[in-house]
């Protein structure tokens, strides 16, 4: 990240506190959507302008956390 070659970080649920990589422009979570809590924070880190957020889940799940994560999204557009 220092270097600005590559700005990629995947991680768990470990990114969701104390990290700090105001470089990162794609972050891509492989965890459980577990709160909005979490989601506000493992979000937060792709803050870049143009930056993505990919979560990836199994097939099977993919209903079902596209209707939490869009619950989250509506209940922040409301904070």
């Amino acid at each position: 990240f220092k270097r600005d070659k590559i700005n990629i970080l995947i991680a768990t649920s470990v990114i969701e506190e104390g990290l700090d990589v105001s470089t990162c422009n794609l972050v891509i979570s492989i965890n459980e959507v577990l709160n909005v809590k979490s989601f506000i924070q493992t979000k937060g880190r792709a803050r870049q302008k143009n930056s993505k957020f990919v979560f990836l889940c199994a097939e099977e799940e993919q209903q079902v956390v596209d209707q939490t994560i869009g619950g989250f999204k509506t209940l922040i557009e409301q904070i």
